[in-house]
């Protein structure tokens, strides 16, 4: 799986929650994962290679496992029970491999720092997995083109409304960057 973003899902970037989006890397299939405010920031910083000046927890786990020369070899999302992902870490310190329980958005940050692979079982593939319409911008472009704030703004509500995330937060960007921010 690869991250494919992390967007706002109320609309309050301060609060809270987000919605973290994992797409196939060779398929068509996505799932959406809601994760807390300072998940989605810690994993927005590593997307966009942004170095803050102190660790954050995520950067100071992954400078005591290497320290210790302990390998993150990969994450599995292993189950989803009651809208709940449950997720295990491999590690490997040389001698042995250990699998250990953690909060999935906790292990995909992780894993973005080390840049290990992050695996879905199939059952949660088939029992959450959407397959986005990547075609849903085609009939709108002419409104992404033109620089309206006020078009792009009624595209982001219809996105919202339709749950396509991803494309909603590439239009909040674009609207973002139209506004100055």
């Amino acid at each position: 799986m690869e991250v494919l973003g992390i967007c706002c899902t109320d609309g309050n970037i301060h609060t809270g929650p987000y919605t973290l989006i994992l797409g196939e890397e060779n398929g068509i299939r996505r799932i959406r994962i809601i994760i807390g405010t300072a998940e989605a920031q810690s994993i927005a910083l590593q997307l966009e290679n942004i170095v803050p000046p102190r660790p954050v927890t995520h950067d100071l786990l992954c400078r005591i496992t290497q320290s210790f020369n302990i390998q993150l070899i990969e994450i599995l999302i292993s189950r989803f029970e009651e809208g709940m992902f449950y997720s295990e870490l491999l590690l490997d310190d040389g001698a042995k491999q250990i699998r250990i329980d953690s909060r999935t958005s906790d292990a995909i940050a992780l894993a973005l720092r080390v840049e290990c692979p992050i695996y879905v079982t199939e059952s949660i593939m088939r029992q959450v997995g959407e397959v986005f319409d990547d075609n849903f911008l085609e009939g709108e472009k002419e409104y992404i083109e033109e620089n309206n704030i006020q078009n792009l703004s009624a595209l982001l509500q219809k996105a919202i409304k339709r749950e396509d995330y991803e494309t909603a937060s590439v239009i909040r960007d674009k609207i973002r960057l139209l506004e100055g921010k």
